[in-house]
């Protein structure tokens, strides 16, 4: 039987005793006493949600529950305004006529050729920024957008 090594801890105020065998390295200790430490201090903040753990050597340990991810709305509406930007400067670069033709020639291809005709067709924001891009090209660039 090896010999332990007993402490007292202190969590939060609560004294916690635990024994730990000899025959663990003081390194392992002390990487386990880190990682205690680290999360006593997450679970020092106001805000957090703190459920204590019992690991197998009898320590109870805080653990901080995170927050549910949350989806990033701002982040996917800028992708779709980039996205809808670029369909119009699209629409703008070849012009309405030639993207037309391009759309109904997707549509009778395979499954990936109908999702871009399908992406593809003119909606009035699209038009819109194509007008407005439109504006911005040099004149011999951009395309009459019919609108």
């Amino acid at each position: 039987m090896a010999p332990h090594f007993g402490c007292i801890l202190s969590v939060l105020g609560v004294p916690i005793h635990f024994e730990v065998p000899m025959y663990s390295q003081n390194k392992s200790f002390q990487h386990r006493m880190a990682e205690v430490e680290t999360r006593k201090r997450e679970a020092a903040s106001k805000h957090a949600k703190v459920l204590y753990k019992k690991r197998p050597d009898g320590l109870l340990v805080p653990v901080v529950l995170k927050e549910a991810r949350r989806i990033p709305w701002l982040h996917l509406a800028f992708v779709i305004v980039c996205l809808i930007g670029l369909k119009g400067f699209i629409y703008a670069y070849f012009g309405t006529d030639v993207l037309n033709v391009r759309v109904t020639g997707l549509s009778q291809g395979n499954w990936s050729d109908q999702v871009f005709a399908f992406v593809l067709q003119p909606d009035a924001i699209s038009l819109r920024v194509a007008e407005w891009t439109s504006a911005v090209l040099p004149s011999g660039v951009a395309a009459p957008v019919a609108g």
